[in-house]
């Protein structure tokens, strides 16, 4: 959630990057992988609504559109972008677990 406050991706990277990339670390994750989750969700924290970065408010400009109208749109979107974060990581969790647990 703190990616639709500040809107910039590299910002959000660079604030919780610090806490979450380590935490994953401890848990098992790679590095490649630690890193990738984080950059996808500091991505998709650009595009949630409601801020949207400054790409909503240019586009309600540009095409006349009401900015409530834009952030409706962009709902389905980034709740799916978020989901797809969510259960890529749970399913990498899960299955180091089973090939843990099989060794």
């Amino acid at each position: 959630m703190f990616g639709t406050i500040t809107g910039g991706p590299v910002v959000n990277v660079l604030s919780t990057g610090v806490l979450t990339i380590p935490m994953m670390l401890k848990r098992g994750f790679s590095k490649v992988f630690s890193g990738g989750v984080e950059a996808a969700a500091s991505s998709g924290g650009a595009i949630m609504p409601p801020i949207m970065g400054v790409a909503a408010f240019i586009m309600a400009a540009l095409t006349g559109v009401p900015y409530r109208e834009i952030i409706i749109a962009a709902t389905l979107p980034a709740s799916s972008t978020s989901s797809a974060c969510s259960s890529l990581s749970c399913s990498k969790r899960v299955s180091k677990k089973s090939k843990q647990s099989e060794n």
